[in-house]
């Protein structure tokens, strides 16, 4: 049950951030930034919930890198991406008068304890 939930997710997931780059008007410039968007927001979630699904322990790696990488991020947020995480239940912390603080981003923490429960618990192949 906890796999069928968790790649429901990872899909609804990587669909949010589908429609982000969907409905946006692209220029020249930020191709590569869209293209990195979309292998880090829309790719790995897909292939994530595939693996979940079949129980490749080996592609739920980069799962974990996503979403340990999400978990705490700094303000003002990276201009690396268009758009920030496609979903996100963050609170934030430290000074914000300034601009500087973090948001902390609990469904990543949930994700995180849930792909790396499920990792734990696959039987080695």
């Amino acid at each position: 049950m906890l796999k069928t939930i968790s790649a429901v997710l990872l899909i609804l997931y990587g669909f949010i951030a589908a429609m982000l780059l969907m409905f946006t008007q692209p220029t020249h410039e930020q191709w590569f930034y869209q293209f990195s968007y979309c292998q880090m927001f829309i790719v790995i979630p897909f292939v994530g919930s595939y693996c979940v699904l079949k129980g490749n322990r080996l592609g739920l790696v980069p799962l974990l890198v996503l979403f340990a990488t999400q978990v705490v991020r700094p303000l003002p947020l990276n201009e690396l991406f268009p758009f920030q995480a496609p979903f996100s239940l963050a609170m934030p912390f430290g000074n914000f008068s300034q601009g500087q603080g973090y948001l902390v981003d609990f469904f990543a923490i949930a994700m995180l304890l849930v792909v790396a429960s499920i990792i734990v618990k696959q039987k080695v192949k």
